[in-house]
């Protein structure tokens, strides 16, 4: 009987130990869990944040260090939210303004270059009837003066051939002048009989053979792009005759849809196409820039392949107005 009472002692107490164990293993592991379940939450908002999430709140709940750091992070969250939002306002109005500017230096090259064209036309007009004019009138007098000179001197007579070789020689080069500002046959025939014009002129006497190429469908376009697509032609065949050393040139005019397609192809000694748009004070350089300001105001793109003792090949596609869609 004595023995049996310390017996059941001690079995309560390892019953009471056991409990008291698993009790302070319960607190502990709640413990636990209240102060590592706000450190994963701002863990996880941390990470959050770090994602570019700016938008989800911190959301961690707490009282001690874990809460006002999480309170500290939502702070700064938020303030990352704003600067990152009147960031994104400011990079919109710049690119407003910048689209705007553009937009207005389109229309103000735009006007450029039409009041270019237009001073062109005048003053090719001008020329037409009033310089050539004067100077073959001039020749006409000249025929006349020496036909009616029947006791003039051998003398008088060469000066006035003269006068008239010289008179001949500048009324040549008032016409050419006027075709070279504002080819007629532009207005009157259209663009393909322009540039074989152009090739014949330009091309033909440095003996380069000339091949073009004309779509049917591209007979007749719209005023303004017959103009900028003559121009551009304009440049790339003078880039030939002065730069490219070119025994043949390929010229292509094509109309796909709402599409048209011009196309300048030599077998000339080439060039580094990257070397001379990165640098400045090329020649190529400057009529290449000029070649593509008149693409871009008429919404179309130009590529330009070339390399050294490779030729070199522009192609250019300008969409059709509407007016000319048909």
């Amino acid at each position: 009987m004595a023995l049996a009472l310390p017996l059941q002692l001690r079995d309560r107490l390892i019953v009471l130990t056991a409990l008291g164990f698993l009790a302070a293993l319960a607190v502990a592991w709640i413990t636990t869990r209240h102060v590592v379940k706000p450190t994963e939450q701002l863990t996880a908002a941390a990470e959050r944040m770090a994602r570019g999430d700016l938008a989800s709140p911190v959301g961690v709940a707490a009282e001690d260090e874990v809460g006002k750091l999480a309170e500290s992070l939502d702070i700064m969250r938020q303030r990352l939210q704003a600067a990152l939002e009147a960031i994104e306002r400011t990079n919109r109005e710049l690119e407003s303004r910048v689209a705007e500017r553009t937009a207005r230096l389109g229309q103000l090259l735009r006007k450029t270059i039409s009041a270019q064209e237009e001073e062109r036309q005048r003053l090719a007009r001008e020329l037409h009837d009033e310089t050539a004019q004067t100077l073959a009138a001039l020749t006409i007098a000249l025929d006349r003066a020496r036909d009616g000179l029947d006791r003039a001197t051998p003398r008088a007579l060469e000066q006035i051939g003269l006068a008239k070789v010289i008179a001949e020689r500048l009324l040549a080069e008032t016409r050419r002048l006027i075709l070279g500002l504002r080819p007629m046959v532009l207005d009157d025939l259209g663009l393909l009989p322009a540039i074989r014009w152009q090739c014949e002129s330009y091309l033909g006497e440095l003996g380069v053979e000339a091949t073009i190429e004309g779509d049917p469908a591209a007979a007749r376009l719209p005023g303004h792009i017959e103009v900028a697509l003559f121009r551009i032609v304009q440049e790339a065949i003078s880039n030939v005759a002065r730069h490219a050393e070119a025994e043949h040139v390929r010229i292509g005019l094509a109309r796909d849809g709402d599409t048209v397609t011009v196309t300048v192809a030599d077998d000339g000694r080439g060039f580094d196409a990257e070397r001379i748009g990165r640098e400045p004070g090329h020649d190529e350089r400057v009529g290449l820039i000029g070649m593509q300001e008149r693409v871009a105001l008429l919404g179309g793109r130009m590529e330009i392949r070339s390399g050294r003792g490779q030729g070199t090949e522009v192609v250019v596609e300008v969409p059709l107005a509407e007016e000319a869609r048909a």
